[in-house]
């Protein structure tokens, strides 16, 4: 990332970040349960992870520090580079027990996602954090 671009996102990583530490700290004062926030943040967080780890992607930072919008991003959560070149967009839904499937939730969410070219609108974004061969393969 080029020197203009890392200063555009300086401001709203470091919000985001600030609003992030919050949802984190409340998991510690809650009785032990999980909010609808913090969990979606752990399934993309750990999903990201574990396409890394498993897979050998290369996960960028979770779409809340580089959008622009502080918390409740428009679109996909999370993005990971797979060995190919090709950027892997994930959509992250939490529900607590005994709420319907959340993986049947974000897999519809994801889907209107695509129809609705979201994957395009974060390009504006993504030439930032992606290899030019990845902008390639998406355009």
């Amino acid at each position: 990332m080029d020197e203009g671009a890392r200063r555009s996102y300086q401001y709203t990583a470091a919000e985001t970040a600030r609003s992030l530490v919050e949802v984190f700290r409340q998991v510690g004062d809650a009785d032990d349960s999980i909010s609808g926030e913090f969990g979606e943040l752990m399934v993309s967080i750990g999903a990201s992870k574990a396409l890394e780890v498993i897979f050998e992607h290369a996960a960028l930072p979770t779409a809340e520090l580089w959008k622009p919008q502080k918390k409740q991003n428009e679109g996909f959560e999370f993005h990971t580079v797979c060995t190919s070149d090709f950027i892997n967009f994930g959509e992250a839904k939490y529900k607590s027990p005994p709420a319907s499937s959340p993986a049947s939730n974000a897999a519809y969410q994801a889907n209107r996602f695509f129809q609705q070219d979201k994957h395009y609108r974060d390009r504006v974004n993504l030439v930032n954090l992606v290899s030019d061969a990845c902008i390639s393969n998406l355009d």
